[in-house]
């Protein structure tokens, strides 16, 4: 069971290296027990790049500090508490809370530096760009949002008519035999093709179900979904769910989005996805006074005054995953132009 256990959340790894919680939260939800997925995360960030199947960015960083033969002080540490002070460069609390100097500080910095925040990408093949071809799409026909799936591009598999009769009338015993149990293992491909768009058009269904508002233009932001919500909607094991939805695609007015782009966790006293946050923090951005850019910290309070409670680290996670700048690189950048 584990070695089986380890195969599974190894595919789950994506392409950088990291494994998302909704996918070990899938593992919750199939009642393996928590011993035995720590157990299994615990091998599998054991293999090689160092820093794969970690969790975020600073767990993927800790792995690899831990694997070096050369112990930097304080590098550690810094890695599993205090990224976000020290991509803005502010030392200060960091030496107050490890009481460290400076040039300790700068040296695990350089150290920390030097590691791979994507150790997956190095098995990704140098390819051309690939353009992405959407699985699903959610159109309006007669007034109704509807899911359609894109078979364009699906094989067209067929039993040739000549196989069928001779599976019933040849005078060959054996041949008849074989060609019986052939065309009994096309029926299985062909039932579990049907099954797979089955199961993907019941969940593009659930997606558009949850999520009206977003598709029919009503607002930007998402309400809040996981996966293993879905799978009890639908009553589908997780594991399902998260198979029919993995590389997969979904067009609409708004876009190409993966489909797991739909799936986002709720933050904050109001219920709110993730998604939600960053689309309101954009906003922020976008009518902040350049000379004087929204902090970290102001950007919290903004949030709390609309019932959305979250640590200023949270918030700069999330402003880095946006894409953006600090405050003070903003300011930088805006008196460059």
């Amino acid at each position: 069971p584990m070695l089986a256990l380890c195969k599974y959340m190894a595919e789950l790894v994506d392409e950088d290296g990291y494994l998302t919680q909704e996918d070990l939260d899938g593992l919750t939800e199939m009642k393996i027990p928590q011993t035995m997925v720590d157990q299994a995360l615990d091998a599998i960030q054991s293999l090689e790049p160092a820093g794969v199947g970690a969790r975020d960015l600073s767990e993927c960083l800790v792995l690899q500090l831990s694997r070096r033969k050369d112990n930097v002080p304080y590098a550690m540490d810094i890695a599993a508490r205090f990224l976000t002070e020290l991509s803005r460069s502010h030392y200060g609390p960091i030496t107050k809370a490890l009481g460290a100097s400076i040039s300790e500080i700068q040296a695990a910095e350089k150290a920390i530096a030097a590691l791979d925040p994507h150790p997956g990408q190095a098995f990704q093949p140098a390819e051309p760009t690939l353009y992405v071809r959407p699985d699903v799409f959610i159109v309006e026909l007669e007034g109704e949002l509807q899911v359609l799936l894109n078979e364009y591009y699906l094989p067209k598999v067929t039993v040739n008519p000549y196989y069928s009769s001779m599976a019933k009338e040849s005078d060959d015993p054996e041949a008849r035999t074989y060609l019986k149990e052939k065309l009994r293992q096309t029926k299985w491909l062909l039932d579990s093709l049907e099954r797979r768009g089955s199961t993907l058009r019941r969940c593009a269904q659930a997606i558009l179900d949850a999520q009206r508002p977003f598709f029919s233009g009503q607002t930007a932001e998402l309400s809040p979904m996981k996966l293993s919500s879905l799978a009890e909607t639908l009553d589908l094991h997780p594991s399902t769910v998260s198979r029919a939805v993995r590389d997969k695609y979904l067009q609409c007015r708004q876009g190409i989005y993966p489909l797991r782009y739909f799936f986002s966790r709720a933050v904050g006293q109001q219920g709110l996805s993730r998604q939600a946050v960053k689309q309101r923090m954009l906003l922020r951005f976008k009518d902040e006074d350049s000379s004087h850019p929204l902090s970290d910290q102001t950007l919290c309070d903004l949030l709390a005054a609309e019932g959305v409670f979250l640590a200023r680290r949270t918030v700069a996670k999330y402003r880095i995953e946006l894409g953006i700048g600090s405050s003070t690189a903003r300011r930088a950048r805006n008196r460059g132009k």
